[in-house]
């Protein structure tokens, strides 16, 4: 057990660096293409080519350095900084002393909200299991299933990561996918709780210090740190096969207060969190997993119950009674039984600031069912869902107005909580939709949400269910609370007159070719123009590259104020063909009987 502070070597890598790197030999950096020519505003980016090494150096994108997330020989995977204008734009790597040539791309322009669903943003990650959670700036912290922290800003763009992977000092045989849980102090002081560390980290992505555990008692799954009423940090872990460190409290200074050791079962993640209340030794925590339930005083570690076999998971504590809730019971602060649920509840409940109890059950019918502070029911409201559907959690909004319940599935219901009844919904779509898998793949909810300061967003964690069949991902989505962000439609304009398209051509394709520290680039110039031959400024390209291997290569760009186009790729020697497959701007349409819609190269090393 010890204690890292900010003196000693920073161990993470914050992945938004524009260190210097000691030069190595090698392969020169070459971007050879992205994962999408069209990059969403503020969005997620692969970017594949050969030379990047090993060691994170420096992407940017539009000249300005980005965030980035992974970082491999032959991969990076980046995001567009905020505030990067849409249009052309390029990314370039800076890889130990070798610099790419600029690799041209299109920044999309930022879309109005569809309805409700104001932004997403994607990881590269199968899961992140940790409650998204926000700081006092208004900044969103998500940590992934790779122990890579990102920091969001409300608009959804990524400010900077912190990727604890390459230090973790785990088995060969373990392996590093983790359950993990983060929580920011009123100081703006993010703590995050790992299987082998907890870590404190300042607003800026630096680390503050580290608290590592002994090497025989790491945690098999982290439920939850939070930061307790009294500033210190709280962290519940359990450990199946042998007892580990199990629930503790270390001080803002990372020094260890105190810990209980016990072996705890593992159970769903979704549902278990710590919640403080008072209790007959001042303030305690509770915490439960499986059939260990426990109340433990914040003092000292002193259990003050354990072991209520009925609890399957701590939820709430009630401002007006100070009892703590589970779905169907609520204790005393003692561990007496105050009440039980006259309808059995299976769904994660939630408490709003009256005391009112609020959870679903999937018995017979999907119903949402609110109980008064004294167990007695209060309404029971059927749920429009398909039969069998087992509704989840259930979450008040700060304000106390909104239920957010989710199914296990694409949905995620908004009732009123005064009665039940539906206010709005949101179904996600299916993603990664291909010609191999023409259906896609659903998403599902994980975690609670978090909430904006002002209490108008909330920020819910979706993700993937690829089976392993395609790139896993997950989503970070900002969800609008009040009015409705879809504006009303407009009334129809009155028809406009009939307006013939101008015709539009691709005068010439012009190839060239430089070789240069065995690097071979390819660069097409082109000139659209119209029926008088005068430019076409601002017509979209679409066009495709086949290299000399055989595989292709789409790029998308704009012609300048001259009509002139330039797209560019890198490769090995042979034939690359280049050739337009399409060219748009409003007002006009191509003419490719008159155009010159293909040409090639041969280059040689």
């Amino acid at each position: 057990m010890k204690t890292h502070t900010h003196r000693f070597k920073w161990l993470f890598a914050v992945a938004l660096s524009c260190a210097l790197l000691l030069p190595r030999a090698g392969v020169a950096a070459t971007v050879t293409h992205v994962s999408d020519p069209v990059v969403p505003c503020n969005g997620y980016l692969e970017i594949y080519g050969t030379g990047f090494g090993a060691t994170p150096g420096t992407l940017t994108i539009g000249d300005v350095p980005a965030p980035v997330a992974k970082w491999s020989d032959v991969e990076i995977v980046g995001y567009v900084p905020q505030g990067t204008p849409s249009g052309p734009s390029q990314v370039q790597v800076t890889a130990d002393s070798s610099v790419s040539d600029p690799f041209d791309i299109e920044i999309a322009p930022c879309g109005a909200p569809d309805g409700r669903l104001v932004w997403r943003q994607r990881f590269d990650a199968l899961y992140a299991y940790a409650k998204p959670v926000t700081g006092p700036d208004g900044t969103i912290y998500v940590l992934d299933d790779r122990y890579r922290l990102y920091a969001l800003t409300p608009e959804g763009a990524v400010k900077w990561i912190v990727d604890g992977t390459p230090f973790i000092d785990a088995p060969p045989d373990v392996p590093v996918l983790g359950n993990t849980s983060v929580d920011v102090g009123p100081d703006g002081i993010i703590y995050s709780g790992q299987r082998w560390y907890v870590s404190a980290i300042n607003p800026d992505g630096t680390l503050r210090w580290r608290f590592d555990l002994p090497a025989d008692q790491h945690s098999y799954i982290v439920y939850d740190t939070k930061v307790g009423p009294d500033g210190n940090i709280y962290v519940a872990a359990s450990h199946t096969l042998a007892a580990g460190y199990g629930v503790y409290s270390l001080r803002p200074d990372g020094s260890l207060r105190w810990n209980v050791s016990h072996v705890y079962d593992r159970t769903t993640r979704k549902q278990i969190e710590i919640v403080f209340g008072p209790g007959p030794r001042g303030p305690q925590l509770y915490f439960s997993a499986n059939q260990n339930s426990y109340a433990i005083a914040l003092a000292d570690g002193e259990i003050i119950f354990n072991n209520l076999l009925q609890v399957t998971g701590f939820a709430a504590v009630s401002s007006v009674d100070d009892t703590v809730h589970s779905s169907n019971y609520a204790y005393g602060p003692n561990g007496s039984i105050e009440w039980q649920s006259p309808i059995f509840l299976n769904g994660a409940m939630s408490m709003d600031v009256d005391g009112v109890h609020y959870a679903t059950t999937s018995m017979v019918t999907p119903r949402i069912v609110a109980l008064n502070p004294n167990g007695s029911v209060r309404y029971e409201t059927p749920l429009d869902l398909p039969t069998g559907t087992s509704p989840d959690t259930t979450t008040v909004t700060p304000d106390g107005s909104l239920l957010l319940v989710d199914d296990l599935a694409h949905r995620l219901l908004a009732l009123q909580s005064a009665n039940g009844s539906e206010d709005f919904r949101i179904e996600l779509g299916r993603e990664a939709v291909s010609e191999t898998y023409p259906e896609g793949f659903g998403q599902y909810w994980l975690r609670r949400p978090a909430f904006s300061a002002d209490e108008s967003m909330a920020y819910y964690l979706a993700a993937l269910n690829t089976q392993g069949l395609v790139r896993e991902r997950t989503f970070l989505y900002g969800i609008a609370l009040g009015a409705s962000t879809e504006p009303p439609p407009p009334p129809p304009p009155p028809p406009p007159p009939p307006v013939e398209d101008l015709s539009m051509t691709v005068s010439n394709i012009a190839l060239s070719d430089r070789v240069r520290r065995n690097r071979i680039t390819v660069a097409a110039r082109m000139r659209i123009v119209d029926e008088q031959d005068n430019e076409v400024a601002d017509a979209v390209v679409s066009a495709t590259w086949v290299l000399p291997d055989g595989s292709t290569v789409s790029a998308v760009s704009s012609t300048n104020n001259k009509g002139e186009v330039r797209v560019q790729i890198s490769g090995g020697p042979g034939e690359y063909t280049f050739t337009v497959n399409d060219v748009n701007k409003d007002g006009y349409v191509l003419d490719p009987a008159n155009s010159v819609l293909t040409a090639s190269i041969i280059v040689s090393d």
